[in-house]
């Protein structure tokens, strides 16, 4: 488990080993766009993935100047994997990633998730600030600086295949 400074940084963007911490199979949430078109409502199979194995990330401490070494691992990232045959070239993208066999459109919609439990691949992950909002959807700003309170967020960009 992280410690409390990692989940405050902004992780360099970068190849990371990743492993399969959870895995549970749903449904994607449905909605409807601009042109009132639903997507979504599709089986999906949710992963929860650790950093493992990643160096320490060097940062500057802003009040004491002094550079500290931050463990990132055991920082959590979630990715989805839509179970249709529509996606099934992502969905083997992460399968091959993760060491796994390919799925076909036949087998694919079956997908257990528990064979991706402790499965262990790599992909670019990449930190960003994320603003905090309220209720009406607005940057929440904080009344000492006047700025938007933010938060750091991680994303998984793309996994990277061995071949």
């Amino acid at each position: 488990m992280p410690d409390d400074k990692a989940r405050q940084i902004t992780v360099p963007r970068g190849p990371y080993k990743l492993r399969v911490k959870d895995a549970e199979r749903g449904i994607s949430q449905l909605k409807t766009d601009e042109q009132g078109n639903q997507k979504g409502n599709n089986p999906m199979i949710t992963l929860d993935l650790e950093i493992i194995d990643a160096a320490p990330v060097q940062v500057k401490n802003p009040e004491t100047g002094e550079v500290e070494a931050i463990d990132i691992n055991g920082l959590e990232v979630r990715q989805w994997v839509t179970l249709t045959e529509k996606a099934l070239g992502p969905a083997n993208t992460i399968k091959a990633s993760l060491g796994m066999d390919k799925a076909t459109k036949e087998t694919l919609t079956t997908e257990d998730s528990g064979l991706y439990m402790g499965k262990v691949g790599y992909a670019i992950l990449e930190g960003k600030q994320r603003n905090i909002k309220d209720a009406s959807g607005a940057n929440i700003i904080n009344p000492h600086t006047n700025k938007p309170v933010t938060v750091p967020e991680l994303k998984l960009v793309m996994w990277l295949s061995p071949s």
